[in-house]
């Protein structure tokens, strides 16, 4: 009778494939199960052959909707273990969790995954992992790109590839392509920290794919380590300005109000940057101060 499942073993030395293929054998009499969370986090032990026999537990599951998987820092997890795991998705799945993070996984890895969500449209949360894969690179995000977009439902999308030095603006420019053409989706999370290749482009493309995203109520973005300037602060604007379109309808002319205040906001703030930046500048005669107008 058990629906929901959560069990962590992180950092636990003395946990192998051996225990996963235990645990693998378990699930299959757990037929009513609705939610399962794994954690296996630097757990050194365990490998494709413990995830293998996860994923033939988790394809005996009819009912399942929700999984969160963590093999972050399993550096015997491979392609090949997620390409099982991915294979064994339930097709009524709502909510996918996969943390390969530090793993032994490559581009592979992302269009076994793209191929089994492309084929799950009742998903609507798609949170994704694959930071410090070093051989990650822009081929697989564009698998994954075309996938999220051909999936309506999805209202939650989270990536992150920190770390992976061979992912590029060309890749993220296709991420933010898909997530503008998602008409539900209310959160979105980028992570490229230390991605050197990524730049501006890709932030105004992301922040294009914001002002198209409607229902939008969540958006965090790193871009630490990148080749990302001073334009990055335009993305602001586009969220706070979507936080308020999110917000729901209310009496008479509150709502067109609220708008017109945070773009006001907004409009003060960019001021407030350019005055900023003449104050920096203040002992160069040839940089002279911005107009700044007050409001009342």
């Amino acid at each position: 009778q058990v629906e929901q499942l959560t069990l962590t073993c992180s950092y636990c030395t003395m946990v192998t494939s051996d225990g996963l293929e235990d645990l693998g054998n378990g699930l299959c009499d757990l037929r009513k199960l609705k939610k399962l969370t794994l954690g296996f986090e630097n757990t050194r032990g365990v490998g494709d052959r413990g995830v293998e026999s996860l994923a033939n537990g988790i394809a005996e599951l009819p009912s399942l909707q929700s999984i969160f998987l963590d093999f972050s820092s399993c550096s015997d997890v491979t392609d090949k273990g997620v390409e099982a795991l991915t294979a064994a998705l339930p097709m009524g799945l709502t909510e996918l969790r996969l943390d390969c993070g530090r793993c032994s996984v490559t581009d592979d890895a992302l269009d076994a995954v793209a191929t089994a969500i492309s084929q799950r449209v009742s998903l609507r949360e798609l949170r994704l992992d694959v930071g410090g894969c070093k051989e990650v690179s822009d081929d697989g995000l564009l698998a994954v790109a075309s996938a999220v977009e051909s999936l309506p439902k999805l209202s939650s999308v989270h990536i992150s590839v920190g770390y992976c030095s061979t992912v590029t603006d060309m890749g993220l420019l296709e991420v933010a392509t898909a997530l503008g053409k998602l008409p539900l989706l209310q959160s979105i999370a980028i992570d490229t920290h230390n991605c050197t290749a990524v730049s501006d482009r890709s932030v105004d493309k992301l922040a294009v794919a914001l002002d198209s995203c409607v229902m939008l109520r969540d958006v965090h973005m790193n871009f630490f380590g990148t080749k990302v300037t001073d334009e990055y602060e335009s993305i602001d604007s586009v969220a706070a300005l979507q936080a308020a379109r999110a917000i729901p309808a209310m009496q008479g002319d509150r709502h067109d109000d609220l708008l017109a205040l945070t773009e006001q906001l907004m409009g003060l703030l960019q001021e407030g940057r350019a005055f900023a930046g003449a104050l920096r500048n203040c002992g160069r005669a040839d940089v002279p101060f911005p107009p700044v107008s007050v409001a009342s």
